[in-house]
């Protein structure tokens, strides 16, 4: 058997790896699907959306 980790091809002396920064990306931020739901009606008020899918959930519980 051979010794374990004998497998690898590292030189002694010489770095294994080398960290460096990514490169910037210029792209910036875009801004798709920031506004999509501004004209639904029902997403005016995201708050009581979520309590009445709530509702709906408790209403339903120990009903069969």
């Amino acid at each position: 058997m051979g010794q374990r980790g004998s497998d690898h091809n590292v030189e002694e002396g010489k770095p294994a790896a080398v960290l460096k920064p990514i490169e910037k990306d210029d792209r910036g931020f875009g801004h798709i699907g920031f506004g999509a739901w501004k004209d639904r009606e029902d997403m005016k008020d995201p708050g009581g959306w979520v309590n009445e899918r709530r509702d709906e959930r408790k209403g339903s519980a120990g009903t069969d």
